[in-house]
């Protein structure tokens, strides 16, 4: 459903499945994933939160919190959300060309 863009079929259906998933990282990431494209930030965020709460390093999650939060014009959120190079380049402070070599250089 969500690759075919129809993201509120997605949504109702994943309502009707949360209470066997809830406390799945990957399900919360997903609905959190559908409420960003829907430009729903504080839903986005609500889920992006609990799947945090059950695995605290999941990249993908950082790194769209961080996202919602610097495209909301909360920078100390946004790196907050994220640590090191990450942030860095988040923010435009490490250029990641061809190679990674400047990946820990902020």
């Amino acid at each position: 459903m969500v690759k075919n863009g129809d993201h509120g079929k997605a949504l109702e259906f994943g309502e009707g499945i949360e209470d066997r998933f809830a406390s799945g990282p990957d399900f919360l990431f997903i609905v959190g994933g559908i409420y960003y494209i829907l430009e729903n930030g504080d839903n986005a965020l609500h889920y992006f939160e609990r799947a945090l709460a059950i695995n605290d390093s999941d990249i993908e999650t950082l790194t769209l919190k961080a996202a919602l939060h610097y495209a909301r014009g909360e920078a100390p959120e946004a790196a907050a959300s994220m640590g090191g190079w990450t942030w860095a380049c988040l923010s435009g402070n490490v250029n990641m060309g061809p190679t990674v070599s400047g990946a820990y250089e902020a």
